[in-house]
This record gives C-alpha cells, structure tokens and sequence, in this order.
C-alpha cells in the first residue's frame, strides 16, 4: 500500500526577471508582483509563512518590497537567478517553473533559462 506523501512533489514557480543588473529588475518585477499576488496568493498561507500580511503585498515601503520580491521571485543577472534557482533545488523543490516576465528581452530570458539552468541545475 502506497503511503500519502510518497508521490508528492514539490514545485516552486517563482516570478522570474532577469536584467543584467539586480537593480533593473526590481520595479518591473514589483509591478509584475503588485498585479497577480493579491489575486493569485490572496490571503493564503504562503503569505504568512512569508512573514508577510495581506495588506502589505501592495507597500511602498522599502524594505517589505524587498521581502515581497525574495519571496515570491527570482531576479537580477542571470547568474543570480542560476544560484538562486539552485538554492530551492537544494531544499529539495522537485520541479522548478519560472514565471513570467523572465526579462526585458523575452528571447535573452529564455534562452538563459533554457540553455545555462537546466545544465547549471544537473550539476548540483
């Protein structure tokens, strides 16, 4: 008899944006962030275990903006999000999405999550 669990898998799918520096990414990520989170996320646990409330998805203030982002995203260089991506492969998420936008540039952000992370991740 199978046991409950035994098939789960967990998947992350973080909103991605890839600029080539982290700075260049963080607005047009948080707009990105500030439109689906309330709807996607809503008042449900994720939020709290990001030690975060419901009424601060949409802060101005610094530094929850920056709690917002390192919760529910990865961005900045490409390197950055490579090591990142890894760091969640290594607390042991089975399966990895990343989201839109992924980069100003749609074919550079694709092409770096298809072509260096896939390859980066099986070295881990």
């Amino acid at each position: 008899m199978r046991r409950l669990g035994e098939d789960l898998k967990l998947i992350a799918r973080p909103f991605t944006y890839i600029a080539p520096e982290s700075g260049k990414a963080v607005e047009p990520l948080l707009s990105q962030l500030r439109k689906y989170l309330p709807d996607l996320v809503g008042r449900s646990p994720m939020v709290e275990a990001a030690g975060l409330r419901y009424e601060e998805l949409l802060t101005d203030d610094p530094a929850l903006k920056e709690k917002i982002l390192d919760s529910f995203s990865l961005y900045g260089s490409g390197e950055y999000v490579l090591d990142r991506a890894a760091r969640l492969v290594e607390a042991g998420v089975d399966h990895l999405c990343f989201r839109h936008p992924l980069s100003d540039e749609l074919v550079g952000g694709v092409r770096t999550v298809s072509e260096r992370i896939p390859h980066y991740l099986r070295e881990i």
